[in-house]
């Protein structure tokens, strides 16, 4: 049984395709809300800075509305849609736009390099809530391929992967996003201009991608063992939260060859101390 929020939000998207007026019916188990606010499309537009021979690669662009935006600036959009039903529909209404193409994919099962791409491009989507993480998780390290990530996503996630050291909204994730990014909210999106409406504001978010050059020094795989470990038991000291996952006497050469107080909270270490963390259980071994 529909929830009384749902049954008031839960209702078909009317649109117009070449013309003809159409319904959709948001599909839940996809997580679809589509942007029907013109105005924030709009201001999207304006901050990507897309002109001709930008490369777009759009993730699950719904019925259309910012692709037709992404069109206008001259861009190349390649589509990733997860959904048969809106296939034919984007078919339908970019039919014979020759910067137009569509692939019906699972974008958490697409690799970028089936596009074939002569240089990088701008990654850009209205994301599900309920994969939001898994998407930015799965395209940031891809800096061959990417420049940048402009993406919508739940609000409480924006103000998590912009989050500074020391915050209470800092954790693994938003450690992960300052190794591969530079992360800027841009603006907040209200509920409202969603259909259906869900139960919170989203926001507008940038990923600037870092050279790859700098990461690539990194063994990125133990560090993110190290922070993952270190968040799963937040509460506890970093020592404690660690000492479950890594051998208690490398930790305590590790924490006294890198001059980290065992004793400090997860959130209050920054990266470069993670980094530094990580370089000195590497040299316990």
């Amino acid at each position: 049984m529909l929830s009384r929020h749902e049954r008031f939000t839960r209702r078909p998207v009317r649109l117009k395709i070449c013309g003809c007026p159409i319904e959709v019916m948001p599909k839940k188990s996809l997580g679809q809300n589509f942007l029907i606010d013109k105005n924030i499309t709009s201001k999207i537009i304006s901050c990507v800075c897309l002109g001709p021979g930008s490369i777009v690669v759009e993730v699950g662009p719904g019925t259309g509305a910012l692709t037709e935006k992404l069109l206008q600036t001259g861009a190349v959009v390649y589509a990733i849609e997860i959904d048969k039903r809106l296939c034919n529909i984007l078919e339908d209404k970019f039919k014979g736009n020759n910067n137009f193409f569509l692939k019906h994919a699972d974008i958490l099962d697409f690799k970028l390099s089936e596009l074939n791409l002569n240089k990088k491009a701008t990654l850009i989507g209205n994301l599900p809530f309920n994969v939001s993480s898994q998407i930015i998780a799965k395209f940031l390290p891809q800096s061959e391929y990417l420049n940048e990530i402009f993406v919508t996503v739940q609000k409480e996630l924006a103000i998590r992967l912009v989050s500074s050291v020391g915050t209470r909204d800092t954790g693994s994730i938003s450690l992960f996003v300052h190794f591969y990014s530079k992360p800027k909210i841009l603006f907040t999106i209200k509920r409202t201009c969603f259909r259906p409406v869900p139960k919170v504001d989203a926001c507008f978010v940038s990923l600037k991608l870092k050279s790859s050059s700098k990461i690539s020094q990194v063994d990125t795989q133990m560090l993110f063992s190290i922070i993952r470990a270190a968040f799963n038991q937040r509460r506890k000291t970093l020592y404690n939260s660690l000492k479950t996952s890594f051998d208690a006497q490398k930790l305590k050469f590790a924490f006294s060859h890198s001059g980290i107080d065992q004793i400090r909270r997860p959130e209050t270490i920054s990266l470069d101390e993670y980094i530094d963390l990580m370089n000195c259980l590497k040299q316990s071994d």
